[in-house]
């Protein structure tokens, strides 16, 4: 049971408008900050699971090809985002 100073009671909600510095949206990645390094996370992801995948090939063609494809066609939805989206704050969330 939670109890001391700024603990919530039992049964409510914390108010949406009151500013929260756990909150998945206040986060400063999520604020502001540059693509470059969601792109960079991603492409080490794509790097890494790209590999996996590509030794997968040929024992499930099927299953490892979609597999790849989807991780080309997720990434490549990164790269469109980072040019296409203006706000900041929008292109983080999205990118993330």
């Amino acid at each position: 049971m939670l109890s001391g100073v700024g603990a919530p009671s039992v049964g409510t909600m914390t108010d949406p408008t009151e500013y929260d510095p756990t909150s998945l949206r206040n986060q400063p990645a999520m604020r502001a900050g540059s693509e470059k390094r969601w792109l960079i996370a991603g492409g080490i992801l794509l790097i890494v699971a790209g590999t996996i995948f590509a030794f997968l090939m040929p024992l499930q063609f099927a299953s490892a090809g979609m597999a790849l494809s989807l991780l080309v066609a997720g990434y490549l939805a990164m790269i469109l985002s980072a040019i296409f989206i203006q706000s900041a704050r929008a292109k983080s969330m999205t990118l993330a």
